[in-house]
């Protein structure tokens, strides 16, 4: 049976609040490992378990964190590591998280320090995120939701990466459907979907880093996601966690 609205809800406040703790203790001289560790703990503090591990590679090896801190060119998937933040990065905080049988995904691109580029990019994302909101309904198809955000991210003189961007949710991470550009499979009442659109201001070619998991630019381009997971209701679509308004906020300086 499908989580109520109410269950969904609560979990996705307290994934919000988790973001927003974990994006605050995003500084220079922190490493990636460091901020995966905090993450950890906050999801124990709001009752809330890691679904990254869910996550497994081409040989069957579990994602090795509990978030994704991926920065300037690496935008998802990025494993713990020693890469220190540092002041002027584009980051891109990710964050699945599951409580019983609801599974969400939310996450939110931030510029450390000050970079007016790197901010009005982390802001497109943000709006080509709320402008895929605002069309989904039941019967809306992935190419019209692509269609939106790919208006938006032509307004806002950025690339839309033409990739998949999102997954349906629950009780996996990635379960069907798979938001394709192209797809014209209409989208149904009551299903929960994560968007995760990708913006650059490169040519937008996708490659795998060296880690084996992180995705990044193949021209070393900027590139950040904003993400949500939202509801598809008979009235609409309900954002259950990470809400676009607001996506480009800057990381404390970790002290």
């Amino acid at each position: 049976m499908a989580p109520s609205p109410d269950t969904l809800l609560a979990a996705g406040a307290a994934l919000d609040a988790s973001l927003a703790c974990v994006r605050t203790f995003v500084g220079p001289g922190r490493s990636t490992r460091e901020i995966d560790r905090f993450a950890a703990s906050v999801l124990r503090r709001f009752r809330l378990e890691p679904a990254a591990p869910a996550l497994a590679d081409d040989r069957g090896r579990s994602f090795p964190g509990v978030c994704s801190v991926g920065a300037n060119d690496a935008f998802a998937n990025a494993p713990p590591s020693d890469r220190v933040v540092r002041v002027g990065d584009l980051v891109t905080l990710d964050l699945p998280a599951r409580r019983g049988e609801v599974v969400l995904d939310a996450a939110v691109p931030l510029v450390v320090g000050r970079d007016p580029d790197r901010a009005a990019l982390a802001e497109a994302a943000g709006r080509v995120l709320g402008a895929m909101i605002g069309v989904l309904g039941p019967g809306i198809t992935p190419e019209r939701l692509w269609r939106a955000g790919r208006e938006e991210s032509a307004r806002g003189g950025v690339r839309l990466v033409r990739r998949p961007f999102g997954h349906g949710l629950g009780p996996g991470l990635h379960e069907p459907p798979a938001l394709r550009p192209d797809s014209q499979s209409p989208i149904g009442v009551g299903c929960v979907l994560a968007l995760e659109p990708v913006v650059t201001r490169g040519a937008g070619r996708i490659v795998s880093g060296e880690d084996g998991w992180s995705l990044r630019t193949a021209d070393g381009a900027d590139a950040c996601s904003a993400e949500a997971t939202v509801a598809v209701t008979r009235g609409g679509a309900i954002v259950v966690c990470g809400r676009p308004e607001n996506p480009c906020r800057r990381g404390d300086s970790g002290s």
